[in-house]
């Protein structure tokens, strides 16, 4: 019996890439999305850090211990995960300066930080976009046939 391959994304077949692009227009042109969901998403991935920073300042790293670091940054993470879809729209509709600042916020709130830091906000962003890549990618994944 011959083994089938597995088959992986075709973004032609899988993604309606037009589709998608007109989907995002529409919400752009509906327009004025403010930045909250990715001001979550950022706030999450900055307390994150923060907290893996924290961890590892006693014994270098992170272990089952350090649980306790973690804790607080679970609601924060469900918060920003749970309007995660709307974070490409929200980046398709385009940040104004006030968006900006909101982002800069979350991430000064999450990282703790009394100043700005922008080159952190921009890391951020491409971790957010990142994961939002990513749960996207996994929901197209087909699962494979039992026994493959």
């Amino acid at each position: 019996m011959k083994t089938p391959k597995p088959r992986g994304i075709d973004t032609e077949k899988d993604i309606d890439l037009t589709n998608l692009s007109n989907k995002m227009k529409e919400v752009s042109i509906m327009g004025n999305l403010d930045a909250k969901e990715t001001s979550e998403m950022v706030f999450a991935v900055a307390k994150l850090v923060t907290s893996g920073k924290l961890a590892k300042e006693d014994d270098g790293q992170i272990t089952t211990g350090d649980a306790t670091h973690f804790i607080d940054d679970i609601f924060p993470l469900i918060e920003g995960v749970q309007g995660a879809d709307k974070i490409p729209a929200e980046f398709t509709d385009g940040y104004d300066e006030a968006d900006k600042a909101q982002i800069g916020n979350a991430w000064k709130a999450g990282a703790e930080l009394h100043e700005n830091d922008m080159l952190g906000v921009e890391k951020a962003l491409k971790v957010v976009y990142a994961l939002q890549d990513l749960a996207l990618h996994v929901k197209l994944i087909k699962p494979s046939a039992p026994g493959v």
